[in-house]
């Protein structure tokens, strides 16, 4: 194995550096006891999304991490952490202005730095970038499936076919108010990866026969840490208050077919009041938060890439 001194970045990661990413993910766990948003199986197969890591070596023992992920055209995710025998020492400002130089150089307009809401120490961080908090994500986990089997026959929800992409992208962008074109990328990007399934909810079975696309909801399939992520619930805004989304949502859990052999989570805005009642009564119940603060890159103070 190579041995490595100070700051190294990196497109994708070798097996021992993924082992050294999650040993030192537990050893920050350990000593703070809050969990930092990185997924390394995510690491290890990317899927297609814009990632890049940045690491911290000190005789040749990884003591910082820091990831970048594609969100969009000119937004990422950065999420990070440092050995807590090591802190204090700059190696996450160093870390953080490295990542920022490469966005600026392609353009990207804002970061979105991720810390558990628990973590003093991450948002003690953070507050010294200026960042600003723009909102709070719960990580949800199912502990038991409650069944309500609301059922609309003339909604039918399934897992989406090639020829219905068009339809999809018109029910995921207009739930959430957003265009075709704006989400067309990230979706046509996942859409044949086996990891991910999409479903879509239409309206107008039986005797209506018009199939309108009214709602999609999003699988991510982790074998190997034996969880599914449920991502992008939608209903277009006409066809709410009608029960839709808990018909949409309880048909895709009840015919999940490994359900029971994993860990199935969800993320919600902290004051999304409907969503969290929906799922708390599906049997979804609160594993952690997350705070996301905004660093504009165009108007953040000056960091140096060495201190």
């Amino acid at each position: 194995m190579q041995q490595y001194s100070g700051l190294v970045k990196r497109r994708g990661l070798a097996e021992d550096e993924l082992n050294a990413v999650a040993h030192l993910m537990e050893l920050c766990y350990q000593h703070d006891q809050s969990w930092v948003r990185v997924n390394v199986g995510d690491l290890r197969h990317p899927a297609g999304l814009l990632c890049q890591s940045f690491l911290y070596y000190e005789d040749a023992l990884l003591v910082g991490y820091l990831g970048v992920e594609g969100l969009g055209a000119s937004v990422r995710e950065v999420t990070g952490m440092v050995h807590p025998a090591y802190r204090r020492r700059g190696i996450f400002r160093q870390l953080l202005a490295a990542a920022r130089l490469g966005c600026e150089q392609q353009d990207i307009a804002r970061l979105f730095l991720i810390t558990e809401q628990g973590s003093e120490s991450g948002k003690a961080f953070i507050a010294s970038t200026g960042a600003r908090l723009e909102m709070a994500e719960h990580e949800m986990v199912l502990q038991q499936f409650q069944d309500h089997y609301v059922l609309d026959d003339r909604l039918l929800v399934r897992q989406a076919e090639d020829d219905d992409l068009e339809g999809y992208l018109q029910a995921v962008s207009t739930s959430f108010g957003e265009t075709v074109e704006r989400r067309r990328p990230l979706v046509t990007l996942f859409w044949h990866n086996p990891k991910f399934r999409f479903y879509l909810a239409t309206f107008g079975e039986g005797e209506v026969s018009c199939r309108e696309p009214v709602g999609c909801l999003r699988l991510d399939v982790h074998e190997a840490e034996g969880k599914i992520g449920i991502y992008s619930v939608g209903i277009i805004p006409a066809y709410r208050g009608r029960g839709y989304g808990r018909q949409m949502l309880e048909s895709v859990l009840r015919d999940i077919p490994e359900r029971e052999q994993k860990v199935i989570t969800l993320d919600v805005e902290t004051d999304n009041t409907p969503a969290l009642h929906l799922y708390r009564s599906c049997g979804f119940r609160v594993a952690r938060t997350y705070a996301y603060y905004a660093l504009d890159l165009v108007l953040a103070g000056t960091l140096s890439p060495v201190e």
